[in-house]
């Protein structure tokens, strides 16, 4: 059966995704993103989850960052890329096996 997830989060400078396989009703699991942050997107394509910019924070002044956090389900593990440049409450999709990002 193939998995599907749920990502819950909150309003504030989080880094902690809990994840739910949504075929078994009951697994949660935690996962830590790479950077904490709000007003991020996050998109799913070829077995990969993909969590994208949002607000990061340094001392006391919110950033947009580029930060892109990637969970491979396969393989059960975590990777980064970047976005062009920082971007909030961006827009996500998928098509053809590749995930998109616009606007921010």
């Amino acid at each position: 059966m193939k998995k599907r997830y749920q990502v819950l989060s909150h309003i504030l400078f989080l880094s902690t995704l809990l994840l739910y396989a949504m075929g078994t009703q009951a697994q949660w699991s935690t996962a830590s993103l790479s950077q904490a942050r709000f007003g991020l997107s996050a998109t799913s394509a070829g077995g990969k989850a993909f969590f994208a910019g949002g607000y990061g924070q340094i001392s006391s002044l919110q950033i947009q960052t580029n930060r892109v956090d990637i969970y491979d389900t396969a393989t059960n593990t975590w990777s980064t890329a970047t976005l062009s440049q920082g971007r909030n409450h961006l827009s996500a999709t998928s098509a053809g096996g590749k995930a998109f990002f616009a606007g921010g």
